[in-house]
């Protein structure tokens, strides 16, 4: 829920991680669909297999 990712970048931010990029990463689409309607900078990445996941963070900066 949307909530959710408001509390968890709430809790991030208190812990010290700024306004630093938030990836979060799920093989089902439903749960993705509530960072996005969050709107807190919480960017979702539907996983569907380690080299996908691996090319997508690549691509980001992420991973070098």
């Amino acid at each position: 829920s949307p909530e959710y990712f408001i509390g968890l970048k709430k809790f991030l931010i208190d812990q010290g991680f700024g306004q630093s990029v938030i990836v979060f990463i799920d093989d089902k689409q439903k749960n993705l669909e509530g960072a996005g309607k969050a709107n807190v900078g919480i960017e979702g990445i539907h996983f569907l297999n380690p080299a996908q996941l691996n090319e997508l963070l690549i691509k980001k900066e992420i991973l070098a």
